[in-house]
């Protein structure tokens, strides 16, 4: 009924849903075909989720956007593989590519080599240019 109304966004709460012994993932699946077959254009901006596993189900589901706490958004975008991978590639970095706090020119650009700046979401070495 919302989305006949012409709201931008339909917010399921998953977990709430879940608590009340529903089916919160499901209810954004319904949604989600309910607004295909009537041709609406509100999209499902899914919340309070509890765990990752929540957030992937209510994606795949149908889900256009979702709201996160903090905990959980760090646990989607970490992995122990990813992280050991940073780890070693930042070890190779500053072992075969700085020299003391050097990089060599690249295609005769003088840039000095700063810090190496690791991220969650991945590896950025921060490069400024020599004056």
């Amino acid at each position: 009924m919302a989305a006949r109304t012409g709201v931008d966004f339909i917010a399921p709460y998953v977990n709430r849903i879940d608590n009340i012994s529903g089916n919160g993932v499901n209810v954004v699946y319904e949604i989600s075909k309910l607004l295909e077959v009537h041709k609406l254009d509100s999209k499902i901006l899914a919340a309070s989720f509890k765990n990752i596993e929540q957030v992937h189900r209510a994606s795949l589901a149908g889900a256009n956007a979702v709201t996160l706490p903090l905990d959980i958004m760090e646990n989607l975008i970490s992995h122990p593989l990813t992280d050991s991978s940073i780890d070693k590639f930042v070890s190779d970095w500053e072992k075969h590519m700085v020299r003391g706090n050097y990089v060599p020119p690249l295609k005769s650009q003088n840039l000095i080599y700063k810090k190496t700046e690791v991220w969650k979401i991945g590896v950025y070495p921060v490069i400024h240019r020599s004056r």
